[in-house]
């Protein structure tokens, strides 16, 4: 269920450390910029002038000169998810390669040190345009790099590339079928390639790979942490775990070694059939959440996906390219009377509810289950979210102020991922794609995010191409859809 962020209190006594002579943004409805600040046990106890600080330290406070030097108040990414991306800190990275022959070096590097029953994974954030040759290695080429291991390139959070070995472990036949909402890709023969589209269909092979022991995900997310911190994220919202994934968060919190404030969101899927739906529901019932007023880790609800990425999104027009042209739309994650279904479960039973809509016919979609939601049980001051809101279109506006909704936005996605656009959509379309000027100006709350480890985490990196549009392979996209008052 929804619950409220907690407030912090302010401590009393003399502040543990002051920061002094510099410049702090404080960011508020006043633009004031102050000099100093006193801070208590992690807490924020004042801001004010170097003088009024300074005459608030006692003798064990810490005294840092910033010489002039500014400060602000550091991030809160509204869409990231750490455990992903701490995981895949010391996976395989391709980020780097520059074309195909890069990539199974790196690979065939990896396999030579790796014991022969571990999987050869590489982290998502890469993009195939970035190689010469713009496209994935092939199954056949990732066979000969690792000939001994099963192997699963990661790209984004909607594709991997496998190998052979990989569909063996799988037992992914030579002849499978798509899935709703996912796609084998196949060459011209009729071959599978080793690409594959959509959780719907690659969940199969994550099954066949080990979970991560506790250890190594404790660890991962530590290490994960320390670099947020280091980029100045404090808080982020985690969109996409089970209940499984979320004792290594608990297990940290416990041992109060957490240093992201972080707020879950858990992954339920409605499905296609009445069986998928069951489930979901009766996930909702047995959850179990932190109480409310813990300030490092707390529960915030569910998420859904209702289409795909920049492959597969579910769009109102045909796609300039597909894998799949039996399905020239894109794909939809849940069935309509799914997805409607589960939103008036889960409004009457007072959850809060994000969803994952890229294309502008899947944010129909989700602007229905909603309204039907809202019928149920009203959703005004809920805060449920569009997450991603990509493709949003003029008349999409109305219907989300009229339930009083959010947007998760995040720019860092065209940034990454303007190529593909440009390829699946084409040129003209993946112009409009995160149109943030259009959010803006749409009374609605909108939460910047990254969606890494698809992206970059580093905030600076969004802002700039928020302002800019620039993005990294394809230039800029969209110019008068930036925040910024300068076209």
């Amino acid at each position: 269920m929804t619950q409220p962020v907690p407030r912090l209190s302010i401590p009393n006594g003399p502040p543990d450390t002051i920061l002094l002579n510099g410049r702090l943004l404080t960011l508020d409805s006043s633009g004031r910029v102050a000099e100093a600040i006193a801070i208590r046990e992690g807490v924020i106890q004042a801001v004010g002038s170097s003088s009024e600080i300074a005459e608030m330290a006692g003798p064990n406070t810490r005294r840092i000169e910033l010489d002039s030097q500014t400060v602000m108040p550091s991030f809160f990414d509204s869409h990231n998810h750490m455990r992903g991306t701490g995981l895949g800190l010391d996976a395989v990275d391709l980020s780097r390669a520059k074309d195909i022959g890069e990539v199974l070096a790196v690979v065939e590097q990896r396999a030579a040190v790796a014991p022969p029953d571990e999987w050869i994974v590489s982290s998502g954030r890469w993009h195939e345009e970035q190689l010469v040759e713009q496209r994935f290695p092939n199954r056949d080429e990732l066979d000969r790099a690792a000939p001994n291991h099963a192997v699963l390139l990661r790209r984004g959070g909607h594709n991997v590339v496998v190998n052979s070995r990989a569909f063996e472990r799988a037992s992914v036949p030579e002849e499978a079928t798509n899935p709703p909402g996912g796609t084998f890709v196949r060459d011209g023969g009729g071959s599978l390639t080793g690409h594959v589209i959509g959780g719907a269909a690659f969940q199969r092979i994550l099954r066949a790979m080990p979970s991560p022991m506790p250890e190594q995900e404790e660890a991962a997310l530590k290490k994960v942490m320390r670099a947020y911190n280091a980029a100045g994220i404090t808080s982020v919202i985690e969109p996409d775990l089970m209940e499984s994934e979320f004792t290594s968060y608990r297990n940290l919190r416990e041992r109060n070694e957490m240093t992201v404030r972080t707020t879950a969101m858990f992954r339920f899927v409605p499905g296609f059939t009445p069986e998928e739906l069951e489930r979901a529901k009766f996930r909702l019932e047995k959850r179990e959440f932190l109480p409310a007023n813990d300030p490092w880790l707390r529960a915030g609800g569910v998420k859904i996906t209702a289409d795909g990425g920049v492959e597969t999104g579910f769009i109102r027009e045909p796609f300039a390219y597909t894998d799949d042209p039996r399905e020239p739309h894109g794909k939809r994650y849940a069935s309509e009377e799914n997805l409607q279904e589960f939103c008036i479960v889960a409004s009457r039973a007072g959850w809060q509810v994000g969803i994952h809509c890229v294309g502008d016919a899947a944010i129909d979609s989700v602007l229905d289950a909603y309204e039907a939601a809202h019928a149920a049980a009203p959703l005004t001051g809920r805060r449920w979210a569009l997450i991603h809101m990509m493709a949003a279109q003029p008349e999409h506006f109305p219907r989300a102020r009229a339930l009083d909704l959010v947007i998760t936005a995040q720019q860092p996605l065209q940034y990454t991922l303007a190529a593909g656009f440009r390829k699946y959509w084409g040129p003209e379309r993946a112009q409009h794609i995160e149109p943030l000027r259009a959010y803006l100006e749409s009374g609605l709350i909108v939460g910047g995010g990254s969606d890494s480890p698809v992206t970059p985490y580093e905030p600076l990196i969004g802002i700039w191409s928020s302002v800019t549009r620039e993005t990294h392979l394809a230039g800029v996209q969209g110019p008068g859809r930036s925040p910024s008052k300068r076209r």
